[in-house]
């Protein structure tokens, strides 16, 4: 009889883009991670900034949360839980 092996994890992931003003998107980006060890969920909003700057460099502001288990190898056996905030060249 063969034993059935670890099943792999459910991914759930959602993307919306919200029109702020004309011209001005916030985009929004969500994942749950159904495991055997637990869920883990990341959620990261980007906002254009390249207007605001008045440049033609495409910046965008990022944050990001995430509570998961595994994030790094180091401690991989440890939930991590973390607010991100920092700039993007590409989104």
């Amino acid at each position: 009889m063969i034993k059935p092996t670890r099943t792999l994890p459910i991914i759930v992931a959602m993307s919306v883009s919200i029109e702020i003003w004309p011209g001005q998107r916030c985009r929004s980006r969500s994942k749950l991670t159904l495991a055997e060890r637990g869920t883990s969920v990341q959620a990261d909003l980007t906002y254009p900034i390249s207007k605001l700057l008045g440049n033609n460099l495409d910046i965008y502001l990022h944050l990001q949360y995430v509570d998961t288990i595994a994030e790094s190898l180091l401690d991989y056996t440890e939930r991590n839980r973390a607010f991100r905030l920092g700039f993007a060249l590409v989104r």
